[in-house]
């Protein structure tokens, strides 16, 4: 029993629009899964982190044992693609275009440093000091540092996956191209007359 395709549609409407069939997670009261306006950023230790795993899973997915299945090799393009787009991410937080916000993802370094920083300027500012100017600089540059070790490190594991799984790649396609060269060579082999 299939159903004709001119009735899916309807059936679209009545089930989903209409949410006549089964419940689902949308249904449940007071949530709203619909379009979010508010975008949650990444400090670059937590991108750092994200980067990492990502390339972990590319070299894991691009080594032999993977290397010649079809799934395994869109993954991986899609996981370098989307590593891109965090070092972007990176890029863009590292030159103040994306603000870190206490509300976004930080990393617990970032967050210490930030609870360090807030802490010194709410005490000098309670004592009337306003000399603080230079412990908050070597704070702000204490961050820098944290977020520079830790990308500078992502960036080389990064380089270095990405060459192992080109690596990885040609060494698959030199093993297909040799794979087809074989076969026609049995085909010509088996064609030419006895």
């Amino acid at each position: 029993h299939v159903i004709a395709q001119q009735a899916w549609p309807c059936i679209w409407e009545e089930l989903v629009e209409h949410r006549k069939g089964p419940k689902t997670i949308y249904d449940r009261p007071g949530k709203d899964y619909g379009y979010v306006d508010t975008e949650y950023n990444f400090s670059v230790e937590m991108l750092t982190e994200m980067l990492n795993e990502l390339n972990r899973l590319i070299t894991k997915y691009s080594g032999d044992d993977w290397n010649d299945k079809p799934t395994a090799n869109v993954l991986v393009e899609l996981l370098m693609e989307h590593a891109f787009f965090l070092q972007m991410e990176v890029t863009e937080v590292r030159a103040g275009r994306r603000k870190l916000q206490s509300d976004g993802f930080l990393g617990p370094e970032t967050r210490e440093a930030r609870r360090r920083l807030r802490a010194s300027t709410n005490s000098s500012e309670a004592l009337g000091d306003t000399s603080n100017a230079t412990e908050r600089r070597t704070q702000t540059q204490q961050t820098k540092n944290i977020h520079n070790r830790f990308s500078d490190n992502g960036q080389r594991e990064f380089a270095k996956k990405r060459r192992a799984a080109r690596k990885a790649r040609e060494r698959r396609r030199a093993r297909v191209d040799a794979r087809k060269e074989e076969r026609a060579r049995n085909q010509k082999e088996k064609a030419r007359p006895k």
